[in-house]
């Protein structure tokens, strides 16, 4: 469904050698790299799971889950008390709040759900 996206990915900086670190690009310690042999059976427990990311990853998700809600809520307090002043902006201010939101609920049911 997605293939047409392959090409694309080393715009993103997603390439050969690269893992997700909190869902972005990172360079892998060369001593992290696992052997053909062992990637093959992480891919085959991973196909048996239904999860396509490591529990590491899981957790640093949940993590960045977390941060994100008590981003969202501090961000709602000052929207609500400091700056909507019943104007048109506090209220785009009230709204701009979706965006954390959206990023705390991604990243905790990707944790979630392992994908």
């Amino acid at each position: 469904l997605f293939s047409w996206l392959v090409p694309y990915l080393n715009l993103f900086g997603l390439t050969e050698g690269k893992k997700l670190i909190a869902a972005f690009p990172t360079t892998l310690d060369p001593r992290q790299q696992v052997d053909a042999d062992e990637a093959a059976r992480r891919r085959a427990q991973a196909a048996a799971d239904f999860v396509n990311i490591s529990m590491e990853e899981r957790e640093r998700r949940d993590l960045a889950g977390n941060v994100f809600s008590v981003a969202t809520a501090l961000y709602v307090l000052w929207a609500t008390f400091v700056a909507d002043h019943g104007d048109v902006q506090g209220h785009v201010f009230l709204f701009l709040s979706w965006i954390p939101l959206l990023f705390a609920a991604g990243f905790k049911l990707s944790a979630n759900a392992g994908l």
